[in-house]
């Protein structure tokens, strides 16, 4: 297969690629990385001298370089992704503990997933008014 791209389209595919490959590996330990996202951003990169862009690409190891890694645009992108992805999940679980509290675990597997969506998003709306006036402020832990 041949696909013909401009030098600043390869660049934004291998920053996709390394955005990808990111979001598969990042939290993983390094033992148990998911080995075809790696090789898929290391087969782009193989071709980085010849694609005009060859500061992304260790030419000896194939792996993204410092250039890469810190790329603004990537760098911006992984930190809005972590913002978001944080809130959205403290406001899932956060609702979902509640319901679970109210109704019970059984209750809530077995209940319609129109309605379990419903009672959720009531929840969800508490936590957000709360996160959206103080973030985590009022957050604490009992022991």
């Amino acid at each position: 297969m041949v696909i013909n791209l401009t030098k600043e389209e390869y660049q934004r595919l291998v920053k996709l690629a390394y955005l990808g490959e990111w979001t598969a590996n990042a939290f993983r330990d390094p033992a148990r990385t998911l080995a075809p996202y790696e090789d898929a951003l290391r087969t782009l990169l193989a071709h980085a001298q010849e694609g005009g862009i060859a500061e992304l690409a260790d030419p000896e190891t194939g792996n993204p370089t410092e250039e890469l890694e810190m790329d603004r645009d990537i760098r911006r992108l992984i930190d809005e992704y972590n913002d978001e992805s944080f809130w959205y999940e403290l406001l899932e679980r956060f609702a979902y503990r509640d319901l679970e509290k109210q109704l019970g675990f059984r209750a809530v597997r077995d209940m319609n997933p129109e309605e379990r969506e419903d009672r959720l998003e009531s929840l969800k709306e508490k936590y957000l008014e709360e996160f959206e006036k103080n973030g985590i402020e009022n957050l604490r832990f009992q022991r």
